[in-house]
């Protein structure tokens, strides 16, 4: 079957399938986001390291989304959302079994080639099953079950404990969050939808201008994760300077560190001077997150030096693609 021939079918069957797909798909990134910190501690790599596992997904994501337009025509919807989801399938499996990062990362890149195709190609089944009238419909579905993934994550507990919410702070920062979540995703679902039904780009305009922004993604993983690393070194490094005999907070705090372990440990000095070591390391770490932080701020402002460069188009002038 071509991806030209029309799908027919249970549109309730086919509609499961697909969001059961998206679902998937998202839990694995929501999963691997909350597992780093575990995920370092079983392999104890640098931290600069650590991005990989999200680096690798990503960019075997970036080379297979430009190609999926194409092995659709190839070998048809059927047999290329099948291939995708049994290669993304047993890549799951064997990220469960990895032995050491190099070989996770191995894994998650080949888990990011059978991944990077089961959205578009679903977002293609569902819209090729349900009549033009009702794509808006399908999109919203398909979204549905895009942001329902992480809701079924992370342990035997409850996934939300309602009880944490009666903190404000809490509550705030998860409204935002949730607020965030919403403008970036639909975002960029809605402009997909305004490139295809306004503005009349082809498939490939169109996704060659998501590769972009999923080739930022990977970029900018790389990069932060090599910033974090180099600016907790230099503020390690800067914070010691300051915890000497001549610092008198420091030597106060290593004496109420020595008084509280004294009872419980044979060398309590050696201790005392670990234990401030650690919390040395601790500041340098949030310095650094506050730095990544500032950052990220920063290129958003230069993107919106950039969205002020754009310019209406004049009256009378055709664009090009455009009806």
């Amino acid at each position: 079957m071509s991806s030209a021939t029309p799908i027919t079918g249970s549109k309730a069957g086919i509609t499961v399938a697909v969001m059961l797909a998206a679902v998937i798909a998202v839990l694995d990134i929501s999963i691997v986001n909350v597992a780093l910190t575990d995920i370092r501690a079983s392999f104890g790599p640098p931290i600069d390291q650590i991005g990989w596992v999200s680096t690798g997904y990503m960019m075997a994501n970036v080379v297979v989304i430009p190609m999926t337009g194409w092995l659709q025509r190839r070998f048809g919807y059927k047999r290329y959302f099948t291939a995708s989801i049994l290669i993304f399938t047993a890549a799951s499996i064997l990220c469960g079994l990895a032995w050491s990062l190099p070989s996770l990362v191995a894994f998650r890149i080949l888990q990011g080639i059978g991944g990077g195709a089961i959205i578009p190609t679903a977002q293609s089944i569902l819209f090729a099953r349900y009549p033009k009238e009702e794509h808006s419909m399908a999109g919203g579905l398909f979204g549905l079950g895009a942001v329902t993934g992480p809701l079924l994550l992370e342990v035997k507990q409850p996934v939300v404990d309602l009880r944490v919410f009666k903190n404000v702070s809490y509550a705030a920062g998860t409204g935002v969050n949730f607020l965030l979540g919403v403008a970036l995703f639909s975002g960029s679902y809605l402009f997909s939808l305004y490139c295809g039904a306004v503005m009349h780009y082809t498939a490939l305009d169109t996704g060659l201008f998501n590769l972009t922004r999923e080739l930022g993604g990977s970029i900018g993983t790389a990069w932060m994760g090599m910033n974090l690393a180099d600016s907790t070194k230099l503020f390690a490094s800067r914070i010691s300077e300051s915890v000497n005999v001549y610092n008198p907070i420091a030597q106060e705090q290593l004496v109420m560190i020595q008084r509280g372990v004294t009872s419980r440990l044979a060398d309590p000095t050696a201790s005392a001077a670990t234990i401030l070591g650690l919390r040395v390391q601790i500041q340098a770490l949030i310095k650094a997150f506050n730095e990544g932080f500032l950052m990220v701020a920063a290129l958003f402002m230069l993107g919106l030096g950039l969205v002020l460069l754009l310019k209406r188009p004049q009256p009378g002038i055709k664009i090009e693609g455009a009806p």
